[in-house]
């Protein structure tokens, strides 16, 4: 019978069988610039989703597009970027959580896009976001695919193998991943092979695929999970402030304390004060006419004094003048032999010549995997720093490499990548700093290096970071390079960053001076273009370079602007402190009168409650006597009446009883199994009748008995 069937197949999620010929719904999640949208159009085998190299994200909405391969329907669904800059983070979220109702009734794998390069922070916060979003249950419909093929130079396991970060994405994702390489749309094997992979995921699950019920429930997490800190955040601020109003409390009471001890010190200081005084007042009559006799003696000493240093003075400033004249007579003679030289030239920082053939030195600085390395080896034109397509950073040291181009000396430093996730902040930056030391005396321009694609965050807050490392001083000396040219393709590089204010500001800041590299070119043009724009960025600053004092300057606006922003914060918390204590200490003092006028107010009512209340007690008590004489002989009277009615009562239902039971001895005889269980039931109502009829016998004794007690106390 199996085989019959040649389409393999897998179980939905209500049992019925899936063939290959059903539709295999595949939503693409990533952050910005991964490359989502073209890899959707290599799926599909046609340019469907927009898809372009821009420094802005493309995609702001979720799309669906189907298409037909080897008789199976592909249903591709695109999400909107993660960690665009132009929306907040609530309203991308929101987006890409319509892509479960484009699926519907669900996406049977959610492609985790991630581009093939340096595994940063925020590609970390990515993968966490969209586990946030769709929850857990979607590890077991996701796959990690990796774009940028071409970029790898090992394989894929190797590349993985250095970063745990990734294995463990990896592994949560059903330990299947794959690689794409979009510029290759014709290879049609790698996507059946992706195909094949996300049928195994599907096999894996029964032919099960993500439900709307997972992805409420994930809402629900969500949710639950922000009233869970939200209210630990108010359960701290409660705790908080119960400890600063004890606190307060405390220090109150213990100056209040202080307050008349010092009160009273103050009385006996002010009265010894006034002794002192008289005795200070006697003395210093006597002390003011020796003074006046010494007086007029220092008088006559300063005035000889003051003669003597006029006279040395006068001397000193016509030995001052004579040498300043000797000093212009020889910066005059200098002058004029300088004028005498016939070569180009530019003046450095320190007043010397630097021709065309001095060397000429370049620091690269950028974000780890922007390219930093692979472009100073472009221009060394030899493999002299270490480059390669890995998860981690390469360059964890500053290194410099020098080569001879036309006759110049060229020295190429590059420094560690930013945002290193293997380093903290401040180990890198002080990394970096190292540079200024490796390009003695000073670097002729920064190298500003950014991959062409999406100008994110991160991307912006590498070029803050370089900024503050080197101060302001090094805009002057800045020029931006742009790396992965060949991804431009058709789009100029001033439409590249024609929309984005950023990327404008950024270049306008760099002296309006950029350049694009495609590393994997041997052209040497390139090369050439990048040099004699550097060397009119030199000539636009006079010859001079970046100097140590610069750098010194910027270490010490850094210092300078963290202890501003300490102080600013020490500040803001000194006085927001003292505000609650003020607002504390007023609302606790009222509060005190508050209570003490209270308090003598309710002693004083209640003694006249408790006068009032005697007197109305002995004349109620005495009323109250009577009414209970009267109450009791009533009671009794009833007590007996209602006894009476009882045993009557009993009385006919025990007869009724029996002839009950006879009826049930009559019936036995006819239909003995039914009339056991009767008998059964009926002897447990006996039972139950019997220990209600003696605790309500023993009921009534107890309160004949209790009032019979009451009647003679």
């Amino acid at each position: 019978m199996a085989s019959k069937s040649d389409n393999p197949k897998l179980t939905n999620n209500s049992g019925q069988i899936i063939t290959n010929n059903k539709e295999l719904r595949i939503v693409m999640v990533g952050k910005t610039g991964s490359g989502k949208s073209a890899a959707g159009n290599t799926i599909l085998g046609r340019k469907e989703f927009e898809s372009k190299c821009t420094s802005q994200s493309v995609t702001v909405d979720c799309f669906k597009h189907e298409c037909l391969i080897d008789g199976q329907q592909i249903a591709v669904i695109d999400t909107p970027d993660l960690f665009d800059n132009r929306y907040d983070e609530t309203k991308t979220v929101k987006d890409v959580s319509q892509c479960v109702r484009l699926a519907a009734p669900g996406p049977h794998v959610f492609l985790v896009v991630i581009c093939l390069g340096r595994f940063t922070a925020e590609e970390k916060q990515t993968v966490q976001k969209i586990q946030e979003i769709f929850g857990q249950d979607a590890d077991r419909y996701s796959m990690v695919l990796f774009t940028r093929g071409d970029y790898l130079d090992e394989t894929i396991e190797t590349f993985l193998d250095d970063n745990t970060d990734l294995q463990e994405l990896v592994a949560r994702c059903n330990n299947q991943y794959h690689v794409f390489n979009n510029k290759e749309k014709k290879d049609r094997s790698q996507v059946n092979e992706l195909l094949q992979k996300i049928r195994s995921v599907v096999q894996r699950n029964g032919g099960s695929h993500y439900t709307n019920e997972m992805f409420q429930e994930a809402e629900r997490e969500i949710q639950e999970e922000k009233q869970r800190i939200l209210k630990e955040k108010e359960e701290k601020i409660r705790k908080q402030r119960e400890e600063l109003e004890r606190e307060l409390l405390k220090e109150y009471e213990k100056n209040m304390r202080k307050m008349k001890e010092q009160l009273m010190a103050e009385r006996e200081r002010e009265r010894k004060e006034r002794e002192e005084e008289r005795r200070r007042v006697k003395q210093e009559m006597e002390m003011q006419r020796q003074r006046e006799e010494q007086r007029v003696r220092k008088e006559r000493e300063e005035e000889i004094m003051r003669r003597r240093r006029k006279q040395e003075m006068e001397r000193q400033r016509e030995m001052v003048e004579k040498e300043g004249e000797r000093q212009r007579e020889r910066e005059e003679r200098k002058r004029n032999m300088a004028s005498k030289s016939d070569n180009p030239k530019l003046t450095n920082n320190s007043g010397q010549i630097i021709t065309n053939n001095k060397e000429l030195r370049i620091v690269m600085v950028g974000k780890t995997g922007a390219g930093k390395s692979a472009t100073g080896n472009t221009i060394l034109g030899r493999k002299g720093f270490e480059s390669k397509c890995t998860s981690k950073s390469v360059t964890v040291d500053c290194f410099k490499y020098e080569c001879v181009i036309d006759g110049q000396q060229i020295a190429v430093i590059d420094t560690p990548g930013l945002f290193d996730n293997r380093f903290e902040d401040i180990k890198t930056v002080k990394e970096v700093s190292q540079c200024i030391r490796l390009a003695a005396p000073g670097p002729h321009v920064f190298l500003v290096v950014i991959g062409v694609g999406r100008f994110t965050a991160e991307e912006k807050q590498t070029v803050q970071k370089i900024q503050e490392i080197f101060g302001q001083d090094a805009d002057r000396y800045s020029m931006v390079l742009f790396t992965r040219g060949d991804d431009l393709e058709e789009t100029t590089i001033e439409e590249f960053f024609s929309d984005d204010t950023d990327l404008q500001e950024l270049v306008a800041r760099c002296n309006n001076q950029y350049h694009v590299f495609n590393n994997k070119l041997k052209d040497r043009s390139q090369v050439n273009e990048l040099l004699q724009k550097i060397r009119n960025v030199v000539q636009r600053n006079g010859g001079s370079h970046y100097t140590n004092e610069m750098f010194q300057k910027a270490e010490r606006e850094i210092q300078e602007e963290k202890q501003r922003i300490l102080k600013e914060k020490e500040g803001k918390k000194r006085k927001e402190r003292e505000e609650l204590e003020k607002e504390l200490l007023k609302g606790h003092e009222k509060n005190m009168k508050k209570i003490l006028k209270q308090h003598e107010a309710e002693r004083e009512r209640e003694r006249k409650e408790r006068e009032e209340e005697r007197r109305r007690e002995r004349e109620e008590r005495e009323a109250e006597r009577k009414r209970e004489i009267k109450k009791r002989e009533r009671e009794r009277k009833k007590m007996y009446e209602e006894r009476q009615r009882e045993m009557e009562r009993r009385e006919a239902e025990r007869q009724r009883e029996r002839e009950r039971r006879e009826r049930e001895r009559q019936e036995m005889y006819e239909e003995w199994e039914r009339e056991r269980q009767e008998m059964y039931e009926e002897w447990e109502r006996e039972r139950r009748v019997a220990a209600f009829t003696k605790a309500i016998e023993d009921l009534i004794d107890a309160l004949a008995h209790e009032l019979h007690m009451n009647f003679f106390f």
